[in-house]
């Protein structure tokens, strides 16, 4: 296992499709393993932009819109163990989530988030979101944009604080984050998750990527990741231990709660039966290697 640092990075790029290329070569320069990505704009699952951060030696996990703008996406080496959990599009937030296997064997839980319109429900979603995922891992790490004004003190930047705090994560982005000198985005991370010491917003990236707004967010995890080895892993669920009438109830509600959506695409709604569905078989049978 290498003992260089793992480097993340966190960056709404405002479209992947017009600079993939200029942007895989940025992550490259700044010897970057996970890359976790808002505003994606991809369309479909698979297409030139994927094949191309493919061909770089990455593989990327992310749910797309069926329309311009939105999308979020966590890219990573090939050689290092990360598997997605689930996706999730609620009516004031899309994020997509993975597990990375980290070199002391504990999880640490990745999420790519993005605010998608007005503030509506976002706190009451955010907070049931974050809930849900709190009682089933031990280390989290969230980013993304979340398009409030962080730099200032308001209503809204001290729920948003109070509800971070609640969970023991802490907000490690100080800087502005927008060419507009607004602090937008999130790096949350609970206890030694991430060095403090080692979090830089690059905020001369733009100068050479133009078309985008973001600042682009540079970071360090406390721990390595497991790399694949040349062994067979097998991965597995021990579904014959499942509590079918728990299980059943649980999929009753989540069909009343996507009942409750205003999801306009049937892309939308499909991706998010699919994750809800993938989140409840997650809890009563999770994913398993050997």
């Amino acid at each position: 296992m290498s003992s260089d640092p793992l480097n993340c990075m966190s960056w709404n790029v405002r479209s992947l499709n017009n600079k993939v290329d200029e942007i895989m070569e940025f992550i490259a320069d700044n010897k970057v393993s996970v890359f976790i990505i808002q505003e994606t704009w991809l369309t479909d699952t698979n297409n030139h932009t994927t094949a191309v951060i493919r061909a770089h030696g990455f593989n990327v996990v992310h749910i797309h819109r069926n329309s311009k703008g939105g999308g979020v996406a966590i890219a990573h080496k090939n050689n290092i163990k990360l598997v997605q959990v689930f996706s999730s599009v609620h009516g004031s937030f899309e994020s997509v989530t993975a597990r990375l296997i980290q070199d002391d064997r504990k999880n640490l839980l990745i999420s790519s988030l993005y605010r998608t319109g007005t503030l509506g429900s976002f706190f009451h979603d955010f907070d049931t979101w974050i809930g849900g995922l709190f009682v089933k891992f031990e280390r989290f790490l969230i980013c993304g944009d979340i398009n409030l004004h962080l730099e200032e003190t308001s209503a809204h930047s001290t729920e948003f604080y109070r509800i971070v705090s609640s969970y023991g994560l802490t907000q490690l982005v100080k800087k502005p984050t927008h060419k507009g000198n607004h602090l937008l985005d999130i790096i949350l991370a609970s206890h030694k998750v991430v060095c403090h010491d080692k979090v830089s917003v690059l905020d001369d990236a733009i100068a050479r990527l133009p078309s985008c707004d973001h600042y682009p967010i540079l970071f360090t995890l406390e721990h390595q990741a497991c790399q694949h080895d040349q062994r067979k892993l097998i991965q597995f669920r021990n579904l014959h231990k499942i509590d079918s009438t728990a299980f059943s109830e649980d999929l009753l509600d989540g069909f009343d709660s996507y009942q409750k959506l205003n999801l306009s695409y049937f892309g939308d709604r499909l991706s998010h039966y699919n994750s809800n569905c993938r989140m409840i078989l997650e809890n009563h049978a999770p994913g398993l290697e050997k």
